[in-house]
Order: structure tokens, then sequence, then C-alpha cells
């Protein structure tokens, strides 16, 4: 397992444009958070968050057009292991991952993911986790594609009441998934 060298990353698929946000990105990211999901959450907290972790940050821009169709916002925890509670280790938390609804099912939420797991897991990182509404049969499938599993359950985590589950996975379940995805896209670039 190597991790990918390129401090940015900036791939193209089907004339989306994946790289690191920007400052510049953060109101079409609040917009995409807005239409896409029921959580939204401040423009302060996407600047504190953009700020923190840009490095591990990414978004999906359509280049015809020139906006941002998806965004993942990543950070960095520390605690206990989802595996091994005897350890502490740094976490990579998914903290928002959404696609604008046109722009569903053409793998750019893949993308999203496997970018931010690889730039978690090349900084260092042992864990991934992340939260996803017990209904959402769709994002947890994906999120199993890359070795995800649900290791716990939030009651009321969501402002409607609903339940949420914790996923996680760690660097040996999930990194060579994320990296067979982001090369078979730069070779499909290169071809």
């Amino acid at each position: 397992m190597s991790l990918h060298k390129t401090d940015r990353t900036t791939i193209t698929n089907n004339n989306i444009t994946f790289r690191n946000i920007n400052f510049i990105d953060i109101p079409d990211v609040m917009y995409v958070n807005r239409v896409s999901l029921p959580e939204n959450y401040s423009r302060y907290t996407f600047i504190a968050l953009y700020r923190l972790f840009k490095d591990i940050s990414f978004v999906a821009v359509d280049e015809q057009l020139d906006k941002v169709v998806g965004y993942i916002i990543n950070k960095e925890d520390k605690g206990k292991s989802f595996f091994n509670a005897d350890r502490i280790v740094r976490k990579g938390h998914v903290f928002s991952i959404a696609v604008l609804p046109e722009y569903r099912r053409r793998h750019i939420g893949e993308i999203l993911l496997a970018l931010g797991m690889n730039a978690m897991f090349k900084k260092g990182l042992e864990e991934v986790y992340l939260e996803v509404r017990v209904s959402n049969t769709p994002a947890i499938k994906l999120y199993e594609k890359f070795g995800m599993e649900k290791v716990g359950v939030v009651k009321k985590y969501y402002s409607d009441g609903e339940d949420a589950y914790i996923m996680a996975t760690n660097v040996k379940k999930s990194l060579d998934t994320a990296l067979n995805i982001i090369e078979t896209i730069q070779g499909e670039r290169n071809e």
C-alpha cells in the first residue's frame, strides 16, 4: 500500500474536476449543502473547517458551468479506536459530504470519498469515521464499499429525530479501495 505523493490533488473525470477546496469555494459549498442535505451548517463552520482542514477536504467542479457540484469536508480528531478500545488514535471524521441531486449516480461522491480517505490516511490518520442517517441506504452501501462498518448508533442524532449509524474503517481496510478509484480515474484521463 503506497500513498499518493502529491500535496494538492486535481483530477478530472467526465468534465468534472476534483480538487482541494479553496476559500472562494465556500459559498458554493454552502449552496450544495443547503440543496442536498437537511443538515445545514453556518458560513462560520465551513470557514473554520476550511482553515484547519483544507488539505483533506475536496470539491467537485463542473468544468463547463464552472460551478461546485459536490464536496467532502473532513476533519481530524483523536480518541479511542473504534476497533481496539485500549488504543488512542488519530482519526479522520467525514464531517459532511454532498452532491447536487442532478449530479448523483455519476460516481462523484465515490471519488470525493476516495480522495478524502487517501488524504486522511496520507496524513497519518489511522481510522476514518462518519455519521449517516439509518434510512440513507445508498450512502451506507457506498461507505461499505470502502470497508466501513457500523460501529454504533446515536439515537435522535439528527434535528428531525432520526437516528444515525456511526460507521468506521481503518487504513488497512480502505486505502486500497480509495487508491484504486483514484488510479482508475487518473488512468482514464491519461488514455
